[in-house]
């Protein structure tokens, strides 16, 4: 029996991937992203990036915008891998124009 889970983790480096403008737009935002694993990053194996899905963010649409913070990902990272668990949505929201970070509201199934 599948169970669903809400999770709200933090996403980081939004600076090194999106200019300041844009972290000025969407902060105060909400806005859909996709989670997907990174599993050949050569900083960290359990690495989780974090892509702008949401349509109206035309220009943003699938670009690598962050990571999900370390220490979630070493424990959501294993289980994606394995199938026990699969991402049913994620919503980013309170993006930090000048610490790059933000807010991930995420809904997990887990088999």
């Amino acid at each position: 029996m599948s169970k669903i889970v809400k999770l709200d983790i933090s996403v980081v480096g939004l600076q090194f991937r999106l200019k300041r403008d844009m972290r000025n737009i969407l902060a105060g935002k909400k806005f859909n992203v996709r989670l997907q694993r990174e599993p050949d990053n050569r900083f960290d194996g359990n690495a989780i990036q974090v892509l702008m899905s949401d349509k109206k963010y035309g220009l943003l649409e699938g670009q690598h915008i962050g990571y999900v913070r370390r220490g979630t990902a070493e424990t959501i990272a294993p289980r994606m891998d394995e199938g026990s668990v699969t991402v049913l949505s994620a919503v980013m929201s309170d993006v930090d124009p000048e610490s790059g970070d933000a807010a991930l509201s995420v809904k997990l199934r887990k088999a």
